[in-house]
């Protein structure tokens, strides 16, 4: 696992988190293959999300592997402490679990507190039952520095700092920093004059990606153990043989490099969503996890009725709809909306959407036929598709 990637997917976990979108945080972190990461953050925050959706049995399924992973995790103890405390049997109960945690860990500030908060509860029952997990549980910014144990980068950027400052004095370095923005200016100036635009090629998009760490991610082994026969859990897919599986993985890497982003999106769900065992769907979801980083996407018309056929191979898709605005409402710095997809009349549309959108203007409103650009996340209650937007056009 790399750090650069999924140090981008955690953070968007988090904010997402922040914001209430717990659909979107489990899309981003709960995958076949979380629970074989070493990454406690990812493992506690999306047990958080879980709590807020009700969804008890995978609660207790990530924490007991968060458990195993870092039992001292001061994240994993103190939502810990806070899913005791809303089923303790009484108040002395409650007050012994957190007395004994912080004894463990007295340097934890969230436990203490807890502690203090506890002490001065009159009403038990009361409290337990309306008592917030914000003020239990101290939800932090992920750290960027916890996935290097896993990577295979040579330096750190401490030592390449000491490097620059042993090698490089301040003030070659900032000689060097002119020269280079003169250079850069000069070929700027240079293009324009000649009126020539520089761009991609078609096959080409741009995108700060690191094929490095592509090339590095491969199914090592013989092949025959990279399938399971026998699964507790019926998968959507089901791959009958290793070649065939090894094949999509190869050519979801090929597309990768290609930018041909939504059908290696289609490869690698589908490898997610099989009987692929645990190591080989853990790196399908790096290679997704990968691609949700990337900004500059291509956006695609596929049809409502073809992705609701089979919507678990297109999560993450970045697709462009056209419809009607219904039941807009807006939260902070961000609007929610249905989208009637190719809405005709009243009673004509394709299928309805969610959408969450931040930055997508205030100029729209409830009955706009609009081009929207979204993520493809999850398919939510009722079988409605969940989309991040990333821009809304008016057409009408």
């Amino acid at each position: 696992m790399h750090g650069d990637a999924s140090s981008s997917v955690r953070y968007e976990a988090y904010r997402a988190y922040r914001k209430g979108r717990f659909l979107e945080v489990l899309a981003l972190l709960d995958s076949p293959a979380l629970l074989s990461t070493g990454d406690p953050y990812s493992i506690v925050l999306c047990a958080m999300a879980c709590l807020q959706l009700n969804k008890f049995s995978r609660v207790e399924e990530l924490m007991s592997k968060a458990g195993s992973i870092a039992p001292q995790y001061p994240f994993y103890n103190q939502l810990r402490a806070f899913l005791y405390l809303k089923a303790a049997p009484d108040f002395e109960s409650a007050l012994l679990f957190y007395g004994e945690l912080l004894a463990k860990n007295p340097s934890d500030r969230i436990l203490s507190k807890s502690v203090a908060r506890l002490r001065r509860v009159k009403n038990f029952e009361y409290f337990q039952r309306n008592v917030r997990i914000n003020d239990f549980v101290g939800l932090t910014k992920p750290d960027r520095n916890l996935f290097w144990r896993f990577t295979s980068l040579k330096t750190s950027r401490a030592t390449k700092k000491s490097f620059e400052k042993k090698f490089f004095p301040r003030r070659i370095r900032r000689i060097f920093f002119f020269v280079t923005l003169v250079i850069v200016c000069a070929l700027i100036a240079f293009y324009s004059f000649r009126g020539i635009r520089i761009s991609c090629p078609n096959n080409e998009i741009s995108f700060p990606s690191r094929f490095n760490e592509i090339d590095q991610v491969t199914l090592d082994g013989s092949g025959f153990d990279l399938i399971e026969r026998i699964s507790k859990k019926k998968q959507p897919e089901y791959y009958y043989n290793s070649e065939t599986l090894q094949e999509d993985f190869r050519i979801s890497k090929q597309l990768i490099k290609s930018g041909r982003l939504n059908e290696a999106l289609k490869k690698i769900n589908k490898i997610i969503h099989s009987n692929a065992n645990m190591s080989v769907r853990e790196r399908a979801s790096f290679l997704k996890r990968f691609i949700m980083a990337i900004e500059d996407r291509e956006w695609d018309e596929i049809a409502y009725s073809e992705i609701m056929k089979n919507p678990h191979l297109y999560g993450g898709y970045s697709l462009k709809w056209k419809g009607k605005i219904a039941n807009l409402k807006k939260r902070h710095n961000a609007i929610v909306f249905n989208l009637l997809i190719n809405y005709r009349t009243t009673d004509q549309f394709d299928g309805m959407a969610e959408m969450y959108c931040e930055q997508c203007g205030e100029s729209i409103k409830n009955g706009d036929i609009v081009s929207v650009k979204g993520i493809f996340m999850d398919v939510i209650l009722a079988g409605t598709p969940y989309l991040r937007g990333r821009e809304v056009e008016l057409l009408q």
